[in-house]
């Protein structure tokens, strides 16, 4: 009885790959599970932790929220998401966890100027940033960060900084 090689079609074959104790591969990948799907559940907010002057902020942000302090347009959307009575309250675009309101992943910051001005002073004023011009500012807050007209404000804190004033070429 000859003994058919199935490495044979792909090219020569070779003593070792056609030995009669080999099987011929047929259902070698049946129950075979390399990774879990448990591997793969999105935990994109897990991994932000906050730490120093921003946590003083995002608990501040918590507080307003549950005060109700929103522009109208995003009250509307987090009643609406709230009144779903889905196990998970979220939207296309919002998200709402641990008190704090999602736009696109970025924490949203209620109408508060005092404390824009201290998230984009956190961005743009410390030694790490280095007092960056609007769009670099703008890069660093909205990673994490995001409220009603952030670009605007965020120019006119940028055009006002005091080292901005005294280092521009009139």
């Amino acid at each position: 009885m000859l003994h058919h090689c199935p490495r044979r079609s792909m090219g020569k074959s070779d003593a070792l790959s056609c030995r009669l104790d080999h099987g011929d591969g047929t259902n070698d990948n049946d129950n075979l599970v390399l990774l879990k799907p448990d591997l793969f559940t999105i935990r994109a907010l897990e991994g932000v932790t906050v730490t120093g002057a921003e946590v003083e902020i995002v608990v501040e942000i918590r507080v307003k929220m549950k005060a109700g302090v929103m522009e109208d347009s995003v009250m509307k959307m987090v009643v609406g998401l709230k009144d779903s009575k889905a196990d998970t309250v979220q939207g296309a675009e919002w998200n709402l966890q641990d008190g704090l309101v999602f736009y696109w992943d970025h924490i949203y910051v209620p109408e508060d100027k005092d404390l824009w001005w201290r998230i984009v002073e956190q961005h743009h004023d410390t030694k790490v940033a280095d007092h960056l011009g609007r769009w670099k500012t703008h890069e660093l807050v909205s990673r994490s960060y995001w409220w009603l007209q952030m670009s605007h404000y965020i120019g006119v804190y940028c055009q006002t900084c005091n080292l901005y004033l005294h280092t521009k070429s009139s």
